[in-house]
């Protein structure tokens, strides 16, 4: 019972909200706002259906309106390959009266908080399969607000028998997995990868870092530069094939390719907007199987934004466990 809810991981399917108002208590003792999640440790694959997240959401009065809980967005990254899935969390309306006023303009709304609670199932939300042997991450992203992140590991029931050949083979699969080729491919001037890229050094722990212009025309280029360091798997480090023949990467300097993310959550047109990224990192391989990288791309380039609203974004990037933003974008 290690979560931010203090839940048991089989609660999540039988009373998700068996410590709610603990929980309410406590944010309330200790003046938070805004937005907690929590899901099981494990998921054993017993029977049970569905991958469940549950989460509160306390905000007040005055900035509800900022923060309409229906456009929530649900976010879960796979530790094992970088995949991330994202989408409307849609939580239904609280069950409470501590609902804000109605909306009267300009008008002060007052003093008070507004608490209320969701739930939601990631297979139904997101289409995540239930894989065992993997682990997600999840979080939720209400515009410019963001939750703490929850890790679920996905495990198969003591009782399914184990096949050691099955798992010989998959082991062995698991061996020869390579990255997948740099996307976008490098350009001129852009996408540029390295230290041509101009972009900010990459931050001094693993992490993502962005530079994003606050302000651009739709109609022109909106350039994105970011710097990471991240743990390389050794699905993404650039090996040579089984027969010995070079892997083409489209980066002939690559030494490891990884996955990062981009979600764009819209004011107006929410979305969300998912760019996937698979960028170059050119460091010689280090003991520890961090590496770092750089990266300058035209967002207006990725098909998920080509001819979008002209509306104020909030983005945010995301490579396994490592979540970056938000980062405020508005297109003129």
């Amino acid at each position: 019972m290690s979560g931010p809810f203090g839940l048991r991981d089989d609660d999540f399917w039988g009373d998700p909200f068996r410590t709610l108002d603990e929980v309410g208590d406590r944010l309330e003792r200790e003046g938070f706002h805004g937005l907690v999640v929590d899901a099981p440790a494990r998921v054993v694959l017993d029977g049970r259906r569905g991958l469940p997240l549950v989460g509160l959401h306390r905000v007040t009065f005055r900035d509800s309106r900022d923060q309409p809980a229906a456009e929530a967005v649900v976010v879960a990254s796979r530790l094992e390959d970088g995949r991330v899935w994202a989408g409307l969390l849609q939580p239904p309306e609280p069950a409470d009266d501590s609902a804000p006023p109605a909306e009267g303009g300009d008008e002060d709304p007052g003093e008070g908080t507004y608490t209320s609670n969701f739930s939601a199932d990631l297979v139904e939300v997101l289409g995540v399969p239930r894989l065992p042997g993997t682990t997600l991450v999840c979080a939720v992203l209400l515009r410019g607000l963001a939750s703490n992140q929850v890790r679920s590991a996905i495990v198969r029931s003591p009782a399914d028998p184990v096949d050691p050949a099955v798992e010989a083979l998959r082991a062995a699969e698991a061996e020869e997995e390579r990255p997948e080729r740099v996307d976008p491919e490098p350009g001129s001037p852009w996408p540029s990868y390295g230290a041509a890229a101009g972009a900010p050094e990459p931050p001094a722990a693993p992490g993502l870092t962005l530079a994003v212009p606050p302000r651009a025309p739709a109609s022109g280029q909106v350039v994105l530069r970011g710097a990471w360091r991240l743990a390389a798997r050794p699905r993404d480090l650039v090996r040579p094939r089984a027969d010995g023949r070079p892997l083409d990467v489209k980066d002939p300097a690559a030494t490891a390719v990884l996955p990062i993310t981009l979600v764009l959550v819209g004011e107006r047109v929410v979305g969300p907007y998912v760019i996937d990224l698979r960028v170059p990192s050119h460091d010689p391989a280090p003991p520890d199987g961090v590496v770092t990288g750089r990266f300058a791309l035209d967002l207006m380039a990725a098909r998920a934004l080509r001819g979008r609203t002209r509306q104020r974004y909030h983005l945010y990037a995301l490579s396994g466990d490592a979540l970056a933003g938000p980062y405020a974008l508005e297109l003129t």
